[in-house]
């Protein structure tokens, strides 16, 4: 098991293990004027994965729809989406899922199988990565949450 804090301030989003040693970083590429794009890189600089943001509106509502995309895993779509006039998200490709969505303590889920325990405290994240082998697919998704939930 790998223990992960993401630190989601105004000063940006940083990924640091429990020594404060960073693990992940976070930078704000350019994009086209309706998106926005995000990469993440490792400590040794290889990048693992990037987000986009796509914004959508939709009358008086904000959608944003967020692609995720991971080496060697299928994409995957955060989506806000309007139900009985609240909020939700939806996730779909490569069979990931969040068991506990929006609440302090949440899994992140690959199929039925949990490969995250996550703990929010107000703009932090405790990542328990419990497969280690996900561990790109885990920060890359979790990037986006904080991201989608900011």
């Amino acid at each position: 098991m790998k223990e992960l804090i993401l630190d989601c301030h105004t000063s940006g989003v940083r990924l640091f293990n429990q020594t404060g040693d960073t693990c992940f970083t976070v930078t704000n590429d350019k994009a086209l004027p309706t998106r926005q794009q995000w990469s993440i890189y490792d400590t040794s600089h290889r990048r693992i994965g990037t987000i986009k943001k796509i914004r959508n509106h939709f009358g008086l509502y904000h959608l944003p729809k967020f692609l995720v995309h991971v080496e060697g895993y299928q994409d995957v779509w955060v989506q806000k989406e309007m139900s009985e006039l609240k909020s939700v998200f939806s996730m779909t490709g490569e069979a990931v899922a969040i068991e506990g969505w929006l609440s302090d303590t949440f899994k992140l889920l690959k199929g039925e199988l949990p490969i995250a325990d996550i703990t929010k405290s107000k703009h932090t994240y405790k990542i328990t990565v419990v497969e280690e082998k996900h561990l790109n697919l885990v920060v890359c998704l979790m990037v986006c949450l904080s991201l989608v939930l900011s």
